[in-house]
């Protein structure tokens, strides 16, 4: 019998490396500090139907960490109503938005998976 482990923390902390990487790019181009990310942050993790008014929108998008909604997607069925999807775009992943909702709460960009569960934890 094949038995397959899956370890959740890795799994994170890969998507966190990617994150990191999205995040280097971003506040290079944009010549930002880190601490300026972290407030960008807090406003579309507020509110994720503005996240499309950002420049990090595009970012996230040409890495396909979010997409935008549209009519159609309506027509195909019901969007559930998660923090991480919104009218007008979501994430592809929650634990992406569980990824930057833990850096804004940590004011930090160093976070760990464990970070992130303990989040998630402390939200349901």
């Amino acid at each position: 019998m094949l038995r397959i482990q899956w370890n959740v923390n890795s799994w994170i902390d890969r998507k966190i490396v990617i994150i990191h990487k999205l995040i280097e790019s971003y506040i290079s181009s944009r010549k930002i500090s880190k601490e300026e990310f972290i407030h960008e942050i807090k406003r579309f993790i507020d509110n994720i139907n503005e996240l499309s008014n950002y420049d990090f929108w595009k970012y996230l998008l040409k890495m396909n960490i979010v997409i935008e909604i549209d009519v159609r997607f309506n027509k195909l069925s019901t969007l559930p109503g998660e923090e991480w999807i919104g009218k007008y775009n979501a994430f592809q992943l929650p634990i992406y938005y569980w990824i930057f909702k833990t850096m804004y709460e940590e004011r930090s960009i160093e976070i760990t998976s464990n970070d992130i569960l303990q989040i998630i934890k402390k939200s349901y």
